[in-house]
């Protein structure tokens, strides 16, 4: 990273191999469902798409501003809409037509819900007031759109204020980084109160993390030089030990935070030396990072399905749910998604790369 800014910001563009980060986040969440004893799975897929969110919607964000001198909060908000509404009100649907035969476990108040909770973007909110008793099993996993939704909520408004307010790049980036810290130091503290781990307390830091590293490559401070092994090897090692060993007292005092800072490395190494990573960029990678958000809201179902009839968590298990996973979630990309994606464009103010 270099010290001095440019004077003309970085578009970031389509970056395919940040679709192939989705697509491995993705995946070790699926595993986590699957394998019990790979919970941490979960908490790297999750952690990586935070921070990539954070990323991705900060230079979004910049960029609308560089071209207009201001952020459209109604143009951003009907986008994110398009983008993220349609899939989860079919997953819904379909749940609640699960429900009506007795498909899913739990009882009709609780998957109602358990519904009403993802469709208003409150799961987490209510899981920790009910202390779990008013959320359905299989719509569980709406906690992580709660928490970005409520990050999408308030970041587009924060920033125009950071902006506004700070002059220089480095203030801004001092109250990010204070932010940071903010949120690490929440989540040590609080981490011991059940349910903590579903709020957005417990990601500020992986999302201030990507906006910072969102800021800092759309002013041009990424050069294009090949980091040192150990440097990613260390980077690595708060991902592995998390994937080895599961989340941890130590994590949630400061693991998790570093495994943040983890990803945000190996994002800068992935855009400034794309050849190295072309397995990332891949075709079959790439676009299953395109469908990873359907793939990320349907295995659920999917898995609680396949229980019906197998209870074995094993090899052949996860293999034959990842696949049927990946076939609801195509679907849902063709037909529910992408007629509603295509409408975007009539929201666009700027050219906006990759979306989250």
């Amino acid at each position: 990273m270099a010290a001095a800014q440019t004077s003309t910001p970085v578009d970031l563009g389509y970056r395919p191999r940040l679709d192939g980060m989705r697509a491995i986040a993705v995946t070790l969440v699926v595993a986590a469902h699957v394998f019990r004893r790979f919970d941490g799975g979960g908490t790297v897929g999750v952690g990586t798409f935070f921070v990539l969110s954070g990323f991705l919607i900060t230079t979004i964000l910049d960029a609308e501003r560089e071209a207009t001198g201001a952020v459209n909060l109604r143009y951003f908000y009907i986008r994110r809409f398009l983008r993220l509404y349609p899939a989860l009100v079919a997953l819904v649907v379909a749940f609640l037509i699960g429900l009506a035969f007795n498909v899913w476990r739990g009882g009709t108040g609780q998957g109602l819900s358990g519904a009403a909770m993802a469709l208003t973007y409150t799961t987490d909110i209510f899981t920790i007031v009910g202390k779990g008793r008013w959320i359905a099993f299989e719509l569980l996993l709406t906690w992580t759109l709660a928490v970005e939704e409520q990050f999408y909520l308030a970041w587009p408004v924060t920033y125009m204020f950071l902006m506004k307010r700070f002059t220089t790049w480095r203030s801004r980036m001092t109250v990010l980084g204070c932010g940071v810290v903010f949120g690490a130091a929440v989540r040590a503290v609080a981490s011991t109160q059940a349910g903590i781990a579903l709020t957005p307390l417990t990601w500020t830091d992986a999302l201030l993390i990507g906006c910072c590293l969102g800021l800092a490559y759309r002013n041009g401070w990424f050069e294009p030089r090949r980091m040192h092994p150990l440097v990613l090897l260390l980077a690595s090692l708060p991902a592995l030990q998390i994937l080895w060993q599961g989340q941890n007292r130590l994590d949630e005092v400061i693991g998790l935070t570093l495994f943040d800072l983890g990803v945000a490395v190996w994002i800068v190494h992935a855009l400034a030396q794309p050849r190295r990573f072309d397995f990332l960029g891949s075709k079959p990678l790439a676009h299953l990072g395109r469908i990873s958000y359907g793939l990320y809201i349907w295995h659920t179902l999917v898995l609680n399905l396949m229980h019906k009839w197998f209870d074995n968590n094993n090899i052949g298990f996860f293999l034959a749910g990842y696949a049927l996973s990946v076939a609801a979630a195509e679907l849902s990309f063709r037909f529910i998604e992408s007629p509603f994606l295509r409408k975007k464009s009539r929201f666009s103010v700027a050219p906006s790369g990759a979306l989250p």
